[in-house]
């Protein structure tokens, strides 16, 4: 009786890898942990606890990409994979117009940013993302989604 295809193939990576510690055919090495926790740096040293507090150790390529000099204050068009920081990104896109020089949030009595999302799930999401991202900033995130109470949306809208 023959061995499967996949057997051979795993026999031959063995024999190729036994007992070598350098080389093409080396065994991956551990790599041990930093001391110390990365930090998220932005701007802001308040979005960057949070981020920090979130687990963010460094952006992504969409998020550092929003950081750059040339990125503030335009209009940004992002086209990324699911899970890439995208909800982040715009966040951190939007920090120079909504935060001061201390990185509080300005004082408003109207709506800073407008952020339109085609669902209602997406618009919770988005919600639930800039809600912890600004929340040490002091700034507040309301949801207008269909189907809602439209008076509390109203009331949450006239606070800025």
């Amino acid at each position: 009786m023959r061995a499967s295809p996949l057997s051979d193939c795993a026999a031959l990576a063995k024999s190729l890898t036994a007992g070598h510690d350098s080389g093409p055919f080396a065994r991956p090495r551990p790599v041990a942990a930093p001391k110390q926790a990365m930090t998220f740096q932005t701007p802001f040293a308040l979005l960057s606890e949070a981020l920090t507090a979130r687990g963010y150790a460094a952006p992504t390529s969409v998020q550092a990409a929003v950081l750059e000099p040339e990125a503030e204050g335009r209009d940004l068009i992002v086209s990324a994979q699911t899970g890439s920081g995208k909800t982040v990104a715009f966040g951190l896109a939007m920090a120079p117009q909504l935060l001061d020089g201390e990185g509080r949030a300005r004082p408003a009595g109207a709506p800073l940013a407008l952020i339109i999302a085609p669902t209602r799930e997406l618009a919770l999401q988005v919600s639930r993302e800039l809600a912890w991202l600004y929340g040490p900033t002091g700034a507040r995130v309301a949801t207008c989604v269909g189907g809602m109470d439209a008076s509390k949306e109203r009331r949450a809208l006239g606070y800025g």
